[in-house]
């Protein structure tokens, strides 16, 4: 048996290698998905086929049959009937020829009649009866065809095959499997190696599934491990093999060997390999290990050392020469992803024992800073902890950025740099712009950052949200006192009242073209209050175009209502920055969102199939329209809202007063007094939730309102006006704050 084995392996590695599986494998699933689809597409036309045949034929009897053209009356009254009759008296005469000459006469005359009067009915009928018999068995051919797809594999099924090919297989496969040791030595040197260059069904080598059975074991407790061990001493260029399948693309070794926080064997397999550099820089680039999934772990080594919190490790692949800077197909570092999978003490090795290495260099001023290199998206690791949300890590290296200046006793005084923190400090978006772009509530409550903001509202943010209010709210009052008026709208009037309206008018109309102006330039930063605010622009423009240039009245007040709800609406946000009116608003958006949205569409569903179901009972089908039915859909509506129907809807019922009373009952108990109950009970337990977090949720609405208030002055006079918010030094602006017990005067309010 063994003496055959080095040709049967080599036939194996001919016909199972890694390019060919896979691409057999795409191949096999394109061509059973495309036959599925093609098997699908038949079935459908052969279904509507039958169902299109079935009812013109429904229908050209459903017709005859009423005009009487069917000649059922003239053909089957005179002539089928007179031959049944015929037929019954010579049953009657000759009982002994049954009624079995009766039955089949009856029914041959029936045809033949059917026949003689519309032949056109009779092809519709057998043609949809052959359409039938073809989607049926169309049915059964795409069932086939679907077992075929799944068994070829056309989900993730790539774990079940890879187990399957393990106990299948024969060979060394299932010698690893048994941890057959004495087997796989001798399948090795049999082959002289060429069986380790084997691939399964996921492109992986026998080496690697050695790892993975082995796991976390001590190489002596494991018969796998050993025959890894044994493999690796004799053929170490094996060691540097990855996974070929799309599942798991790149994996190596080192990367099984991290995972399983393996340390003995890492250090084994750095040791083996003849291309330290080059397993070092195997990057697992497989749908297993893409963003967001559980074992995203930046695709190096190294990454995934710092992923799994293996400080041990990352020492020793630093030590070996893992490049620290490497990025992944998303930019990310292993700072990243140390960012990502919380790991702060990894964080702190990395930067350490890079920056010891770089200090031994010649060349260590020129080493990049690992804190300051960016991913894909222009985002360094503590704007990144900023944007995704992760509060310990962005709180961690806020508290590295940190210096103290000094301290007295439980005194201590900080400062904390601003580059990175404050707005449009450098190219890009800063952290606290990150944090109240994506609504992190846990980020904005942390207490520098709570400082920073109620530093820049005390200085100068404050004054110029109440001057912005005043603004507005005079806008409005102007805007509603020249439109409640025709003054403004008149040409013949030339008096001072008129000459006033129109210098309003053509104020608004220069106010709003300069805002529209303003919305367009800081597109990039566009939130709801923007949309809001474009919304009003254009439909004021529109309302003037259509009074000015189309002259259609009807059309410019439309607009011009629209108008007014948006400027007011928009108003009303601002009111979201006062502590005791921005819970209330917050909590009316939260209601509309969560709760009137999901239930208006349950209540719209509600109303049209009781609108239906009293439609058909009331309306006989010569007198049922379109209009008719929209007209029913308003009047359940109105009896919805208005608490229940009028008492003489049933008493002035054409028809159906008992089905009428019952639908009504049904729908006066479901609709005004279940869903509209439950409408009071679902904004109560809104109202709860939101009263939880209120103060958050205030706090985040009023940074946007700061931040929407800061993007609309120049860069020049926000530095001046901020000016007190923070020192400068060499350069660079700091927040300075004084700590009392580590606690910032913010929280020691808070607590009291």
């Amino acid at each position: 048996m063994l003496a055959d084995a080095p040709d049967a392996l080599a036939q194996s590695h001919d016909a199972i290698n890694a390019a060919n599986v896979r691409d057999a494998r795409r191949l096999a699933r394109k061509a059973a998905r495309a036959r599925v689809r093609r098997i699908f597409v038949l079935y459908f036309l052969s279904a509507l086929c039958a169902l299109i045949c079935a009812a013109r034929a429904l229908a050209r009897l459903e017709h005859a049959y009423a005009s009487g053209s069917f000649a059922f009356k003239s053909i089957l009254a005179r002539k089928v009937v007179g031959k049944v009759a015929k037929a019954s008296k010579t049953a009657a005469a000759k009982p002994w020829l049954g009624t079995t000459n009766l039955d089949a006469t009856r029914a041959l005359k029936t045809i033949k009649a059917l026949v003689l009067a519309n032949s056109t009915c009779v092809i519709e009928v057998m043609s949809a009866i052959v359409a039938a018999v073809a989607a049926s068995a169309l049915l059964r051919a795409l069932e086939r065809a679907e077992e075929a797809l799944q068994r070829i594999g056309a989900g993730n099924r790539d774990v079940e095959l890879q187990t399957t090919h393990a106990n299948t297989a024969g060979g060394i496969w299932s010698a690893l499997k048994r941890g057959d040791e004495s087997a796989v030595r001798a399948l090795t040197i049999e082959s002289d190696g060429k069986c380790l260059r084997e691939r399964g069904p996921v492109g992986e080598t026998p080496l690697h599934l050695m790892l993975l059975y082995g796991g976390g074991l001590n190489i002596g407790d494991s018969a796998q491990l050993r025959s890894a061990k044994m493999i690796g001493e004799r053929w170490p260029d094996i060691v540097n093999d990855v996974y070929v399948g799309d599942e798991y693309f790149g994996e190596s070794c080192l990367h099984i060997a991290i995972v399983n926080k393996n340390r003995a064997l890492v250090e084994l397999l750095l040791k083996a390999t003849p291309d330290t550099p080059g397993l070092l820089a195997a990057r697992a680039t497989g749908r297993f290990f893409t963003r967001g999934q559980p074992c995203y772990y930046g695709e190096y080594a190294l990454s995934f050392a710092v992923s799994t919190g293996q400080g041990d490790l990352v020492e020793i692949l630093l030590e070996c020469g893992a490049d620290a800077t490497a990025r992944d197909l998303h930019g990310n570092t292993c700072l990243h992803l140390a960012v990502i999978h919380n790991q702060p003490e990894m964080f702190v090795l990395v930067c350490e024992r890079w920056q010891k290495r770089a200090v031994k260099k010649e060349d260590a001023n020129d080493e990049i800073s690992l804190e300051d290199i960016v991913n894909a998206d222009g985002l360094s690791p503590m704007l990144f902890a900023a944007r995704s949300g992760y509060e310990d890590m962005f709180n961690f290296q806020l508290g590295r950025l940190c210096v103290t200046e000094w301290s007295y006793g439980p005194v201590m005084c900080q400062r904390m740099p601003l580059l990175d923190i404050d707005t449009k400090q450098r190219e890009g978006r800063s952290a606290l712009e990150h944090i109240v772009e994506r609504g992190h509530m846990n980020l904005l409550c942390l207490p520098l950052i709570q400082e920073l903001l109620q530093r820049k509202w005390d200085v100068y943010i404050g004054k110029l949200f109440y001057t912005r209010i005043v603004q507005i709210l005079l806008f409005l009052i102007t805007m509603t006192a020249v439109h409640v008026t025709s003054l403004a709208d008149s040409v013949e009037q030339f008096g001072l009242s008129s000459t006033v309206s129109h210098t309003a008018k053509t104020g608004i109309l220069t106010v709003v073209i300069a805002q529209l102006m303003y919305e367009y330039r800081h597109r990039a930063d566009a939130s709801g209050q923007s949309v809001v605010s474009v919304i009003f622009c254009c439909t004021y423009l529109a309302s003037v175009a259509s009074r000015t240039f189309i002259e259609h009245e009807l059309a410019a007040d439309s607009f011009l209502a629209f108008a007014f709800l948006s400027a007011w609406f928009y108003f009303i946000w601002l009111f979201m920055g006062f502590k005791s009116t921005g819970h209330f608003v917050i909590m009316v958006y939260e209601i509309i969102i969560d709760d009137v949205s999901p239930f208006g569409l349950i209540l719209g569903l509600f109303v049209v199939a009781f609108s239906t179901a009293i439609f058909v009972v009331l309306q006989p089908v010569s007198n049922r329209s379109v209009a008719m039915f929209g007209d029913q859909l308003l009047t359940c509506f109105e009896w919805l809202t208005g608490g229940g129907f009028e008492g003489d809807v049933v008493e002035n019922a054409p028809r159906g007063k008992v089905l009428m009373i019952i639908l009504l009952a049904s729908f006066t108990i479901l609709g005004a007094i279940v869903l509209l109950n439950l409408l009071v009970a679902m904004m109560g337990d809104t109202y709860a939730k939101v009263s939880e977090n209120a103060v958050a949720k205030w706090q985040l609405e009023r940074a946007r309102i700061m931040l929407s208030l800061e993007r609309g002055i120049p860069r020049a006079r926000r530095d001046r006006l901020a000016n007190s918010v923070w020192i400068e030094l060499d350069g660079e602006r700091f927040l300075q704050v004084q700590l009392v017990d580590g606690k910032t005067a913010l929280e020691h309010a808070t607590d009291d």
